[in-house]
């Protein structure tokens, strides 16, 4: 019955959130999601939220040269935080690769 009554969802039918959806994804993506995940609440993380993939991103950058400052400023971060986290992460690397 859902599949039957989302084939005639029309953007003007969706929420405003969805409406952002559907304007970055597609109708489609939308639908999908009305479908698969209706009632569920959904946080979207900012990129520079996501600690584990910002981690992976400076121990890269570091392992291509580049300095913290430049790391900094791609990330729009203070460089003495970028400093830091990279003494930790790669005193953590040390650490894995003796045990």
């Amino acid at each position: 019955m859902h599949k039957d009554l989302l084939a005639n969802l029309d953007y003007n039918d969706l929420a405003d959130d969805m409406k952002i959806v559907a304007e970055v994804c597609g109708m489609e993506t939308a639908r999908i999601l009305i479908e698969k995940l209706g009632g569920v609440t959904i946080i979207i993380p900012k990129p520079l939220s996501m600690a584990r993939l910002v981690d992976r991103y400076i121990l890269k950058s570091h392992n291509y040269n580049k300095s913290s400052r430049a790391i900094a400023l791609d990330l729009c971060m203070n460089e003495k935080y970028i400093r830091r986290r990279l003494r930790k992460l790669l005193d953590l690397k040390v650490r894995n690769e003796v045990n």
